[in-house]
């Protein structure tokens, strides 16, 4: 048996020494919201983050959406282009350095926001399966962020209906509303080259 050279201490992970607090959202009705809000309360106040396990949403549906961007990063750039997110908006396609992670430092990674729903959101003609893979999870996940909204109306302690006034129109467009579905890619970095980010 070869024994690894990393001592098992440094093996350890975040979640693993409880660094992260673990939330399941397992079974998590209304009548849960209370003690999920609590949780989060805890959480963010004493760690400033949280780990959601049990959540519902089905790896296949996760698994088929990021399949589908894969298939959008293999079509050709003339493609891709017709999707480029434009100045002023926060929707569609960011190729590698469109961004800049300190102002200077190209961003490497590939990225698709998703802030509506609609055609010129999603590259339907292309790929077909794409609009549809992607509205089925995103019907799962506005459901569990209204969830974890009304949670974080408790661990507020404020009126109940507050946070989900405020996102109401999710996925609506980002004229109306800033959420975003973000999936990322980021390619292996071959050579380090001076002032790229990883």
């Amino acid at each position: 048996m070869i024994k690894s050279k990393i001592s098992e201490d440094k093996l350890k992970t975040l979640v693993s020494r409880s660094a992260v607090p673990i939330i399941d959202l397992a079974h998590c009705g209304k009548s849960l919201v209370n003690r999920v809000g609590q949780q989060l309360h805890k959480a963010f106040t004493e760690k400033g983050i949280a780990f959601l396990v049990n959540h519902g949403i089905a790896e296949d549906k996760i698994k088929a959406v990021y399949d589908q961007f894969d298939n959008f990063l293999d079509l050709p750039a003339e493609v891709q282009d017709r999707y480029r997110r434009k100045d002023g908006v926060n929707y569609g396609y960011v190729s590698p350095g469109m961004e800049r992670f300190d102002g200077s430092t190209p961003e490497l990674r590939h990225a698709y926001n998703i802030c509506k729903l609609d055609d010129q959101n999603i590259p339907r003609e292309p790929l077909p399966e794409f609009a549809e893979d992607i509205t089925t999870l995103c019907q799962d996940l506005k459901a569990m962020s209204t969830f974890i909204l009304k949670a974080m109306e408790v661990a507020l302690e404020i009126p109940p209906g507050f946070f989900i006034d405020k996102h109401s129109q999710m996925l609506e467009g980002d004229e109306v509303n800033m959420s975003t579905l973000r999936m990322l890619y980021y390619p292996a970095i071959v050579d380090d080259e001076p002032g790229q980010s990883e």
